[in-house]
């Protein structure tokens, strides 16, 4: 009987054992996890919510100090710490905000003796304080690593030394010309009243309006000029969209550097609350894609595209409307049209198609109907060539003349006068201001009116 004791003993104390070992194996793996998750959760540097930073404080390299507040309206202001205040970058401090407010280690360098801190760059560190109503993270940068991969980093009151990815880094930080604002305009498109360009210390062009809602018009000699409405409004939104590429300059004794001491041209805005913007423009001979700008009020000269700013090389004929238009073809009811070489007249019939000289003209032929749009776009539609506004032609003798009568009974009368080897437009008897190339209309006129009457069957009344 004591045999089978002694072995159930055994087995209980065998049993009792590899419960041990067991026991010991999973505590240690336990705080094995304990550990990496301990370690990873060091990595994690900062965990904050971005929009609730009231304040920065930036402290760069080369000494200087910077503290920017936001207002409620969430637009930052800043000054440096000799006290002169700027307009500053909002949107580059709200991405820095963002940046800085989910950083992760790549790897951990332990604590941060002063061997390691003189080492690692971080006894000259670029340095960020964000303030956030539970209190302030401080984050300060050193050196990237050899390869420049990684930047070695340190964070608020941790005394140890991390790196984090060099492209994340770049992130948070900027220029100290960067946090000033570089807006071309300093207010919204729809509340510019005036825009005006210069050269050589002359105007070049003003537009105005008299209220967000009403037309541009140009002031002076030009001021009888229709205007390309849309054209104004595409221009405008483009320049509200823009920004320099990089702030070069915040010191105005420097405008020789960049060309700036004689301006190969001016520009200025104005809003309807009395924001002005005067700027100072000259070429980038670096790169021609680009203007030297020198903003008075910001101070700054900044690098900015020229394909964006084109209104700054805009002459009178650039805003105004090149395309003179009389009555669509499906609005008229008649029309006529007299030259060098004759004259012809049209009506339109209760079926669409138009009477000619007691012909009919079926346009619900495709053939037909390709030709005589032709023809009537060419005594309708008008492009311009350029301004003359220093000259007043009588309305004398026109070479070509074209007169619409629309469905209302409305009509309007195009006029084509040559003087000298100039060619004059009057839209209803009035000069506007526009000339054209007369013989290409002619021309043009002539061709396509004879090829209609070809293929309608009609005979030519030119000759």
């Amino acid at each position: 009987m004591k045999k089978p004791l002694i072995a159930a003993a055994a087995l209980i104390v065998a049993a009792g054992c590899s419960f041990g070992a067991l026991y010991a194996v999973n505590k240690h793996k336990d705080k094995e996890a304990e550990k990496q998750a301990q370690e990873a959760d060091d990595l994690i540097l900062t965990n904050f919510d971005s929009a609730q930073v009231t304040n920065v404080k930036f402290e760069f390299k080369d000494g200087t100090v910077c503290t920017a507040d936001i207002d409620d309206e969430g637009f930052w202001s800043a000054s440096f710490d000799n006290g002169s205040t700027f307009s500053a970058n909002s949107s580059s401090i709200d991405g820095i905000c963002l940046s800085a407010s989910s950083l992760e280690a790549h790897g951990n360098y332990g604590e941060a003796t002063d061997d390691k801190i003189k080492e690692y760059g971080l006894d000259d560190p670029y340095k960020l304080t964000l303030t956030l109503p539970d209190g302030q993270h401080t984050i300060m940068l050193g050196d990237n690593t050899a390869t420049d991969t990684y930047t070695y980093i340190m964070v608020d009151d941790r005394n140890k030394i991390y790196t984090i990815e060099a492209p994340v880094a770049s992130g948070i930080v900027i220029d100290r010309l960067d946090l000033k604002a570089s807006d071309f305009m300093p207010f919204d498109a729809i509340d510019t009243m005036e825009i005006s360009a210069y050269k050589d210390g002359k105007q070049v062009y003003k537009l105005t309006r008299s209220a967000a809602d009403q037309p541009w018009s140009m002031d002076g000699k030009y001021s009888s000029l229709a205007l390309d409405q849309s054209e104004i409004s595409a221009r405008l939104t483009t320049m509200e969209r823009v920004c320099a590429d990089q702030v070069l300059s915040d010191d105005p004794s420097q405008l020789a550097k960049f060309g700036l001491d004689h301006p190969f041209a001016e520009f200025e805005i104005k809003s309807f609350d009395g924001v002005t913007r005067h700027m100072l423009v000259a070429p980038c001979n670096a790169d021609t894609n680009y203007y030297y700008i020198y903003m008075e009020d910001l101070q700054i000269v900044g690098l900015y595209l020229r394909g964006d700013l084109r209104p700054i090389n805009y002459t009178p004929y650039d805003y105004v409307n090149q395309q003179m238009t009389n009555i669509a073809q499906t609005m008229v009811s008649e029309f006529s049209f007299s030259c060098e070489n004759g004259e012809d007249s049209f009506t339109k019939d209760e079926n669409g198609n138009f009477l000619c000289r007691g012909s009919t003209i079926d346009i619900s032929n495709a053939e037909i109907e390709g030709y005589f749009t032709s023809f009537y776009n060419s005594i309708c539609y008008f492009g311009a060539t350029g301004i003359d506004v220093d000259n007043s032609p009588e309305l004398k003798d026109p070479v070509f003349s074209s007169i619409f009568t629309s469905s209302e009974g409305a009509s309007t009368q195009f006029d084509i006068v040559k003087k000298g080897d100039t060619y004059y437009a009057f839209v209803d008897g009035k000069y506007n201001g526009l000339t054209l190339d007369g013989q290409e209309v002619l021309d043009k006129v002539v061709s396509s009116y004879k090829d209609m009457c070809l293929h309608a069957g009609l005979d030519s009344a030119l000759s």
